[in-house]
């Protein structure tokens, strides 16, 4: 017998299981000598057959939980595998940037300049900093071999890490390094005077290119994140920077772009989103509670409840998380002590 069918005899007919099956051999014996009114026999013997299809549902409804159980435990680990490959991911960033601002300080350690590079610098201040240096050279005929050698050892490191392309004003390509060939489809004599438009996926409005041109046409740097199209019309998403190279008025004269790879993060971002929507439908049609509780010496408090507490208990999953104590509201008052002890118990035991 279901032990929970069990419990429900014990609570309402004070009856052991032995005692039940003793009780129903006893009804038998009465129907067949016939003590008992017909009707009273029909309903006393059908009963055995009725409790047993309940102890069936019981065992039914277990296999199904257990199988949701294991599906919900499937989806968990994919998304703890996502999260990882998204750690990775942007612990490689992290390095580029380290290795580029190792970059701009071996290229200050050749120029007399007052700035000074920090470990929590952006690429904004690394490119402004690079900025400063090229006008500091260009005003010493003397310094200008030495930071334009400087310049091709930094052009050189950035074209094996980032993609790079350089812009006049009007935003036709003057420079495309190989990285922007390779992951756009186009060789560079196809992409040369060609507008960046060329590689438009159509998935920005007019508003955020608006704004990307105010900001560098008045000489901001901007930072952004740009969805493209290659040559064969699949899409990929870069982290862009665009520094505008200003003149001695201050005016913009052309534009440099430096752009990472980010196409493998977007798609994670996706499939981690993906295995957030199932974990919650899992946990929604789950046929009872999933929950997560903290249990200490004194105290208890979810951290996660699923919707069908609503169905189960009548409380919204947010009371529950502000007042754990209102679950034990749902105990008959007699057990609400042993059950409280039972749960600390075994907490205990677990730690």
């Amino acid at each position: 017998m279901h032990k929970l069918l069990a419990r429900q005899i014990k609570r309402t007919l004070d009856l052991s299981t032995d005692q039940w099956v003793a009780t129903l051999d006893e009804f038998r014996q009465l129907a067949t000598k016939g003590d008992l009114p017909p009707q009273v026999a029909r309903v006393l013997g059908g009963l055995g057959a009725l409790l047993d299809r309940v102890d069936d549902a019981y065992q039914q409804n277990d296999r199904d939980l257990e199988l949701k159980t294991r599906s919900l435990e499937v989806s968990s680990i994919e998304l703890t595998q996502s999260n990882a490959r998204l750690r990775d991911e942007l612990a490689s960033r992290t390095r580029a940037m380290d290795s580029l601002r190792q970059t701009a300080r071996e290229l200050m350690t050749s120029v007399d300049t007052e700035h000074t590079l920090g470990v929590d610098d952006n690429l904004e201040t690394i490119s402004v900093i690079m900025r400063d240096l090229v006008r500091q050279h260009e005003e010493s005929q003397l310094d200008l071999r030495e930071a334009l050698t400087d310049l091709a050892y930094q052009k050189f490191a950035l074209d094996q890490h980032a993609i790079v392309s350089t812009t006049n004003l009007a935003g036709d390509i003057i420079y495309a390094n190989d990285k922007l060939c390779e992951i756009s489809g186009y060789t560079r004599a196809e992409l040369m005077s060609q507008n960046h438009r060329i590689v438009n996926s159509g998935r920005h409005d007019k508003a955020f290119f608006a704004e990307m041109w105010r900001a560098i046409s008045s000489g901001q740097v901007w930072h952004g994140e740009i969805c493209n199209r290659a040559k064969a019309g699949h899409l990929y998403w870069v982290s862009a920077t665009i520094v505008p190279l200003c003149d001695d008025a201050g005016k913009p004269s052309m534009y440099v772009g430096i752009r990472t790879d980010i196409t493998e993060r977007k798609n994670m971002e996706v499939s981690m989103k993906a295995a957030e929507a199932r974990l919650r439908h899992i946990t929604n049609t789950v046929p009872g509670v999933v929950f997560q509780w903290h249990v200490g010496a004194d105290y208890f408090r979810f951290t996660f409840v699923s919707e069908r507490v609503r169905e189960t208990l009548g409380y919204a999953p947010e009371e529950l998380k502000a007042n754990s104590s209102l679950v034990f509201l749902q105990i008959y008052e007699e057990d609400r002590r042993r059950v409280r002890d039972g749960v600390q118990d075994a907490a205990s035991k677990r730690s």
